[in-house]
């Protein structure tokens, strides 16, 4: 089924997965970092997966692949199949008489969906979840309970979308006048592209004109804030508490680390690592691997390293006169 090559015993029943460091018999384990090497050498595991490079490092039965992460995935899900669910719409369901729902679509306790809403083929929508109007979601997405779907929105095929995650809230638009903040109608949509995850508690504001894009393929952890009119390329992955600021731009295939601060209107280049916690004030527009975070000390050290950062504008007046008396 996996297309691999096994080294050792075939008679090996594997019953479930685990860590090198918490495995028992029965279960399979993964190893692709040599700083797992004394544990790989101590796991109790009846099976490991190893790249060719790594295949003399264990005297277990090992299955060898060019990527033991991925191949441990699909055991992974192979051993642990997803949850199915009945197609149909429960009754206590409250469902708008001009939408349209696939008959293999799964339509959970107290979900609301309105009007001219397309729900595709086998598409599951858990208890609870509101859709509102001129919604379309493609074949095979999965929503999870309590997932908010605003007026306007389209989710791809495939796509995953976790609890509590609200999808088209208005963006952040205001216009001052005289003192006081006057509303801007957020008159876009959102487009979710194929084959995306949305995790747990997210937010994807609505464009203010145009829409808010994600593109195919990318995966979002949990607690990230995506502003309006912002566009993700395909692919890119974004970990948890991640805010883009309105109208920026983010490449295919970028890494943005988790906690960072992506301000409004700025582009990222394709193929963009972003190390955790950090700040982008200005555009990428080259790829790599790019970092601003300023990591935790000790107390009176940072207070003291503080200190001499507010005074950096004053030493440097002072080097340049020291060079001009020097000349």
């Amino acid at each position: 089924k996996f297309n691999v090559k096994l080294k050792g015993d075939p008679s090996i029943v594997i019953k479930r997965v685990s860590t090198i460091v918490s495995a028992q018999e029965g279960a399979i384990c993964f190893y692709n970092d040599s700083r797992y090497l004394n544990d790989l050498k101590d796991t109790c595991a009846s099976a490991v997966i190893l790249s060719q490079t790594d295949m003399t490092l264990s005297n277990l039965p090992c299955l060898i692949t060019d990527n033991p992460k991925l191949l441990f995935a699909q055991i992974t899900a192979f051993l642990n199949p997803k949850k199915s669910f009945e197609s149909g719409i429960h009754s206590t369901a409250v469902i708008h008489e001009s939408a349209v729902i696939s008959k293999t679509a799964s339509i959970g306790p107290y979900v609301f969906i309105g009007k001219n809403t397309q729900i595709a083929d086998n598409v599951i929508i858990e208890a609870g979840c509101y859709v509102s109007d001129d919604v379309i979601i493609g074949s095979d997405a999965h929503l999870f309970s309590r997932v908010s779907i605003y007026h306007q929105v389209s989710i791809g095929q495939s796509c995953t979308i976790h609890s509590g995650a609200v999808i088209g809230s208005d963006g952040f638009g205001f216009a001052s006048e005289s003192g006081r903040w006057v509303k801007i109608p957020q008159v876009g949509g959102v487009v979710i592209e194929n084959n995306v995850e949305i995790g747990a508690n997210c937010t994807i504001d609505r464009g203010a004109l145009e829409d808010t894009i994600i593109g195919q393929g990318c995966i979002l952890d949990n607690l990230i804030q995506v502003g309006h009119n912002v566009k993700i390329g395909a692919h890119t992955a974004i970990a948890a508490c991640v805010a883009i600021g309105g109208s920026a731009v983010i490449g295919k295939h970028c890494l943005i680390g988790g906690g960072s601060i992506i301000n409004g209107h700025l582009t990222v280049s394709d193929n963009v690592h972003l190390a955790g916690n950090s700040q982008v004030a200005n555009s990428i527009k080259k790829p790599g691997a790019y970092g601003s975070a300023i990591t935790a000390r000790e107390i009176n050290k940072w207070r003291r390293n503080l200190a001499r950062f507010h005074s950096l504008d004053e030493l440097s007046k002072r080097v340049k006169q020291l060079e001009t008396k020097d000349n």
